[in-house]
């Protein structure tokens, strides 16, 4: 008995540990991808009134760019990412809580799919998954 409750300690020691080595990660070294680009290249122009859209050039007159629709995965980043710009002072801070946000959704979400098969995985599995995460 002292030993399962041991693991299950350790499991959620592990998970806790990863979602605080992942934040320490992102604080300490943005990662502002192409995708994180431009999702808040479109959450600026909703913002600005032109919808999720990204600006694209019009070659018959440099000056009025065309305004293309975005519909690329995931669906809602530039609504949600657009709430964050209007509330936070700057665009570096939103797209860290965002991209923060996912990645805690994402240990969450994994938590979750390992817990039904702690019954029939080892006891240390779950510390080294998300471990490994970190």
């Amino acid at each position: 008995m002292t030993q399962k409750a041991s693991w299950s300690f350790l499991n959620r020691l592990a998970f806790g540990l990863a979602v605080l080595l992942r934040w320490a990660h992102e604080l300490a070294m943005p990662q502002l991808t192409r995708d994180m680009q431009t999702q808040t290249e479109s959450a600026v122009n909703l913002l600005r009134g032109r919808g999720v859209s990204l600006a694209r050039v019009n070659w018959q007159d440099l000056a009025q760019p065309i305004f293309e629709p975005l519909n690329l995965w995931p669906p809602g980043y530039a609504w949600l990412m657009a709430l964050l710009l209007r509330l936070s002072p700057s665009v570096l801070l939103a797209t860290q809580i965002m991209h923060w946000a996912g990645l805690l959704g994402l240990l969450l979400a994994w938590w979750h799919l390992l817990k039904p098969l702690r019954n029939s995985l080892v006891p240390w599995a779950p510390a080294a998954f998300f471990l490994f995460w970190a």
